[in-house]
């Protein structure tokens, strides 16, 4: 059996061993005093914070040189600074963000793990703080936040009457002009099925979009109305993937009756006209 070495026999022990650790370490490792300055710090300290590692001495995370950001693009202040609060309150504190500026390669993320080093009767004497890289990770869930913005916008601001279902036909998302067009209100559609607001086969119109592979279909659906008449309308359907709830039929209903009547909706367009696909209606 090979012999298994430890420390010690490389003459690491004590604060030898902590000190190769912490450069060793992928990760920054800072250590603040009480007043939230940086007091000791690891090799990768200085490239996560964006300063040299020989000026980082004395620093807080609010000061200008560094030029911190939270994730909102606001200044770290005194007053925002996490290792003050840190300092104070004596309680730990994990998964702050914040942005480091990156030279060329633009702005940085990086994840904070703080945690008090308590002295005499608990008090908060300096605050240790990993640090990590987490730009990817950030910036992937930036673009997934633009997504949810955009899907959220375009049913807002969609022209027609617009809902989104799930594969059972659940509402689960609408916009003012579809509690319009179906005469109900929030509170009516809140946990309904489409089946109760327009008149198809939504099983029909989600295997055809499957298997066909068209990005939307098109027909002349039917609204019951709370009087019990029924308002024939113009539907689009499209398969989306929804923030928040996977893939989804997007719904689009217009009343071709406003068009006749020689209203507008300030778009420019028109009633899209009657569609060839088979109905299914």
């Amino acid at each position: 059996m090979s012999r298994a070495y430890t420390s010690i026999d490389f003459g690491l022990g004590g604060p030898g061993l902590a000190e190769y650790t912490l450069t060793a370490l992928g990760a920054a490792v800072v250590l603040f005093d009480g007043e939230a300055r940086i007091k000791q710090w690891n090799a990768a300290a200085g490239a996560m914070l964006g300063l040299p590692e020989r000026e980082l001495a004395g620093h807080r995370l609010s000061d200008d040189e560094l030029a911190l950001v939270d994730p909102d693009l606001e200044p770290i202040t005194e007053i925002t600074d996490p290792v003050r609060s840190v300092a104070a309150d004596g309680e730990p504190v994990m998964g702050v963000v914040i942005g480091v500026r990156g030279g060329d390669e633009g702005l940085q993320w990086r994840m904070l793990n703080l945690v008090p080093v308590v002295g005499p009767g608990r008090a908060p004497r300096s605050v240790l703080v990993s640090i990590c890289d987490v730009t990817d990770t950030f910036r992937a869930r930036s673009r997934v936040a633009d997504w949810q913005w955009m899907a959220h916008t375009l049913l807002r601001q969609s022209v027609s009457a617009a809902l989104v279902v799930d594969r059972d036909g659940t509402i689960l998302e609408w916009n003012d002009r579809a509690l319009v067009l179906v005469g109900r209100s929030d509170a009516d559609v809140i946990g309904s099925n489409l089946a109760e607001v327009c008149d198809l086969d939504l099983e029909w119109v989600w295997n055809e979009l499957h298997q066909v592979g068209d990005s939307s279909l098109e027909g002349v659906t039917f609204v019951p109305r709370p009087d019990r008449s029924e308002l024939a309308v113009f539907g689009r359907f499209t398969l989306a993937h929804w923030p928040g709830f996977g893939e989804v039929v997007f719904v689009q209903l217009l009343d071709p009756s406003r068009f006749l009547r020689g209203e507008s909706t300030g778009t420019g367009y028109g009633y899209p006209g009657p569609s060839s696909m088979p109905s299914p209606w």
